[in-house]
């Protein structure tokens, strides 16, 4: 039940920062047949645990994925909220490179 509620929440979620740790709770169901909880800062641990489990191409894009997320959120604790601040326009592309792997990362759940 639970893996079908995490896939429609996945095939759903707009957001590029909330989906990457809905996937990786998905991929810890399809691979180890358990739900995974984990907050932020352990998703990295998480993602390295399945490195074994996906093949070259899928880990890359899982960890392009959390690399660009991290960015992402550092750029937005970093900005001022100033509109002459480079950070927000930096946090605007590294969002819209987020939005464009989002059905790469989706993908990766739907196999």
């Amino acid at each position: 039940m639970h893996q079908k509620d995490l896939s429609a929440q996945v095939s759903a979620e707009t957001d590029p920062v909330n989906i990457l740790p809905k996937v990786v709770s998905l991929l810890y169901i399809q691979f180890y047949g358990r739900a995974l909880q984990a907050p932020g800062r352990a998703i990295s641990v998480a993602i390295s645990k399945l490195k074994d489990k996906l093949d070259d191409s899928a880990y890359k894009t899982l960890e392009e994925y959390h690399a660009a997320t991290v960015t992402l959120l550092t750029l937005i604790s970093a900005s001022t909220g100033d509109e002459k601040d480079c950070t927000s326009d930096r946090s605007l592309s590294k969002k819209e490179f987020l939005e464009r792997m989002m059905p790469a990362l989706k993908t990766l759940v739907s196999q």
